[in-house]
């Protein structure tokens, strides 16, 4: 048996390490992607399930020149319904 408490600071290791990357992706879920690299999230509106997108399906211009901004990290998240068959 391992405790929450436990398990909660190994993620939190990990994901300072840099080999996880924590999301929040709806108010009060909170989940950890083991795909640091860039990439989009598809949350599904019916199942909930969360899928990756690759980065190159988007175009995300000139985040990084906002003006009066020092951008630190940006996502990208699509709602939607996942068709079947649909490749990722």
């Amino acid at each position: 048996m391992i405790s929450r408490a436990a398990v909660h600071n190994a993620l939190r290791n990990v994901t300072e390490k840099g080999l996880l990357r924590e999301l929040v992706l709806a108010e009060g879920r909170q989940v950890f992607d083991p795909m640091v690299e860039p990439h989009l999230h598809l949350v599904d509106d019916q199942t909930g399930a969360i899928g990756d997108i690759p980065w190159s399906a988007s175009r995300v211009d000139k985040i990084d020149e906002l003006e009066g901004v020092d951008v630190r990290e940006y996502m990208v998240v699509v709602r939607g319904v996942a068709r079947t068959g649909r490749k990722g």
